[in-house]
């Protein structure tokens, strides 16, 4: 349920209008700190970023700053800048060119007022989220200051965007989900390229267009993105319920009811277990370099930062979550489909965490 309030925030970057702003993110106006509706129109060699919005949200005890992904070519250009470059704080670690760049607008020009703030609220905690592009911005944000200051980000659909040697650091501060097929995780620079060709390409403006209608008509009110979420989808990731915990298994001849409340509990279980063993294990994260689990991974190979959450549907055609490794999304690519661009939709996010929330009912 909390997760599914930082999605709403998310959501709510996308708008249009203080009104539409107050819609999505269903924030009272007083508790909208800043606003900034519109994407920076300096080149991309200064930093541009996409539009943002901060609030106060006292059900969360958090001032949030939220990130809107891609919904321009300008932040499609930040998109393209796919090259790997040093990241300032921490030896040997990379990041996406175009999302540090980002980064570090929003370090120069808005931390100083996230600070500000939280000297009227001392009592509140620093959040950052994000969606898509957003989501890659608000993990390397909050990577970036995370030395000196207590921030966490949540992020959705977030992008490859750092390399090995930053992602055991990035678990201290990155909470990512990732619904289903979800093809953003998934694309690297070489896939990117194989897309959209060169960035200088003049064909890229036709391909966008084409590519950005799908993400139109994302609304809460969309009909048909709900009734979209339940057709039978042969290109679905679906996990067997056998594989995934033997106490499911058992309890097969339960009610969906049932099984939706055991399979919860587990997963509640998994992530209270993966956090404990987070936080003992700190010192194992940041030496990571000699890690099997990092192991073939090149060092300018980028990978989606923090710890992952993989939303997907069993056998029995009910949502679940299960923690994964960022190497899923570096070995595995399914061909670029409409059911991939859907499940990286806002509304499709929406759906599921709001079938995952049914579960605690």
């Amino acid at each position: 349920r909390v997760m599914g309030k930082y999605l709403q925030l998310a959501y709510g970057s996308y708008a249009k209008t203080e009104v539409n702003l107050l819609e999505r993110s269903n924030v009272s106006p007083e508790h909208i700190l800043q606003y900034d509706f519109q994407e920076s129109k300096t080149p991309i060699e200064y930093f541009a970023r996409p539009a943002f919005f901060v609030a106060l949200v006292p059900e969360l005890r958090s001032i949030v700053l939220s990130i809107r992904g891609t919904k321009s070519i300008k932040e499609l250009q930040i998109d393209a800048k796919w090259n790997t470059v040093d990241f300032p704080i921490k030896e040997y670690g990379k990041a996406h060119e175009g999302i540090l760049q980002s980064a570090k607008w929003f370090i120069e020009n808005i931390l100083p007022r996230l600070l500000q703030f939280k000297e009227i609220f001392p009592d509140y905690n620093f959040r950052v989220v994000g969606h898509s592009l957003g989501a890659g911005i608000a993990a390397v944000f909050a990577l970036s200051i995370q030395h000196i200051l207590d921030i966490k980000a949540i992020v959705f659909a977030p992008p490859a965007c750092i390399n090995k040697t930053l992602h055991g650091l990035s678990k201290k501060c990155v909470l990512s989900f990732i619904n289903r097929n979800d093809f953003l995780p998934y694309i690297s620079k070489t896939k990117w390229k194989a897309i959209w060709g060169s960035s200088n390409n003049s064909d890229n403006t036709k391909k966008y267009d084409s590519f950005s209608n799908y993400f139109e008509n994302d609304d809460l009110s969309d009909n048909n993105n709900n009734n979209n979420e339940n057709e039978n989808e042969n290109n679905d990731v679906k996990y067997s319920t056998e594989s995934s915990s033997s106490q499911i298994v058992k309890t097969k001849q339960l009610s969906n009811r049932s099984l939706h409340r055991l399979s919860n509990k587990i997963l509640i279980s998994n992530i209270q277990n993966t956090n404990n063993n987070n936080n003992n294990n700190n010192n194992n994260q940041e030496n990571i370099s000699s890690d099997d689990h990092y192991s073939g991974i090149g060092d300018e190979d980028l990978l989606v930062p923090g710890i992952i959450y993989h939303i997907f549907k069993s056998e029995l055609n009910t949502f679940h979550m299960k923690e994964v490794s960022p190497r899923k999304f570096l070995e595995k690519f399914l061909s670029l489909s409409k059911t991939m661009i859907r499940h990286h939709k806002n509304a499709s996010y929406l759906h599921a965490f709001e079938e995952l929330n049914n579960f605690y009912l």
